[in-house]
């Protein structure tokens, strides 16, 4: 230790710095340390503000490029993605979209990519804002469209590229789900097919709202046809009640295979002479003939169902060609089928 003292002692005459007793020795100590890291801490900082710098002029510089693209520099503060290097990363324009190139060559119409911001839009559109997911030729877009008046603008979302291209309303049950159900699908014909019933009105003008069972989830309505003559061929239905076909060309008829009560038929037809015929009633347990093939009926408007109970009701519009057994026609339903 004394040796220690007097080599102190020395490099502090040797300094000009008159010795002190130890206490006072580990105290300058401590503040010499706390200087140099407070100087540390400056230059650290005065480094990080020219990478700030550094970064800011390079996007400035990019920025004032036209018609170009560039990954995002890996020098950024926040890369977007780890290696700038691949041929997948984030494209930022000079005309302030923003892309991500997956296959090909960005903004080719056979290449794989999508963009955000002043998309490329078919059809000759001008100034449209959103996005667009292009793929093999095959295009959507979710855009807002310039209408050329003031203060209005038109929400676009537009599919495909080919007329076998379908816009598809998909379910997930869960977030990490492979499987979807579709539940409505959009056609380039301008078909609109859904997988259950339609709401339709504001239901809200009649006395009461909709009811079946409790409850409403909207109406099936369909083109039906049947062109078999096969016994039990199945027309239409509740879910207590079939309308069948009973094997002949003109017969038609009910089944109530469970033997459900306070169920109703009530049917009217028109023969090929002209003649009015109608049919009213319970259905038992089992078959019962609603018009049969010697009537000779080529028109059939039929009702069936549980009125009773607000459940379930079918009405079935059906026509044939007199001596055909073709039957065609439409079906009004709640009950999905």
């Amino acid at each position: 230790m004394n040796r220690q003292w007097i080599a102190l002692s020395v490099t502090l005459f040797a300094l000009g710095v008159t010795a002190q007793p130890l206490l006072a020795q580990e105290t300058s100590k401590a503040a010499v340390e706390l200087r140099i890291e407070e100087q540390q801490r400056r230059i650290n900082a005065a480094a990080e503000k020219r990478a700030v710098v550094d970064v800011a002029a390079e996007a400035a510089a990019f920025e004032a490029t036209a018609n170009s693209f560039r990954y995002q520099n890996s020098k950024d503060p926040s890369p977007l993605f780890t290696n700038p290097g691949d041929a997948q990363g984030i494209l930022l324009p000079a005309n302030a979209v923003y892309g991500q190139s997956q296959t090909g060559t960005f903004g080719q119409a056979t290449a794989e990519w999508l963009s955000l911001g002043k998309s490329p839009f078919p059809g000759g559109v001008t100034s449209p804002y959103g996005l667009r997911l292009n793929w093999d030729s095959a295009l959507g877009v979710f855009n807002l469209v310039d209408k050329g008046i003031a203060g209005q603008k038109d929400l676009v979302i537009g599919f495909g590229g080919s007329t076998g291209d379908i816009l598809k309303f998909n379910f997930f049950p869960t977030v990490t789900s492979s499987t979807a159900t579709t539940v409505a699908s959009i056609f380039p014909t301008g078909v609109i097919r859904n997988i259950s019933g339609v709401r339709s009105g504001s239901e809200t003008g009649t006395t009461q709202p909709p009811s079946v069972g409790g409850g409403y989830n909207g109406l099936i309505s369909r083109r039906i046809n049947d062109t078999s003559l096969t016994i039990g061929s199945v027309v239409a239905r509740t879910n207590t009640l079939t309308l069948e076909r009973d094997g002949t060309f003109g017969g038609l008829r009910i089944n109530n295979p469970t033997g459900a009560g306070l169920q109703n038929v009530a049917c009217t037809g028109v023969t090929a002479g002209g003649a009015v015929v109608g049919r009213a009633f319970i259905p038992p347990f089992g078959v019962s003939t609603v018009f049969s093939d010697a009537q000779g009926v080529v028109s059939v408007n039929c009702t069936f169902g549980d009125a009773f109970f607000l459940n379930n009701i079918t009405q079935v519009f059906l026509q044939r060609y007199p001596g055909d057994f073709y039957w065609a026609g439409s079906v009004s339903s709640t009950f999905n089928q």
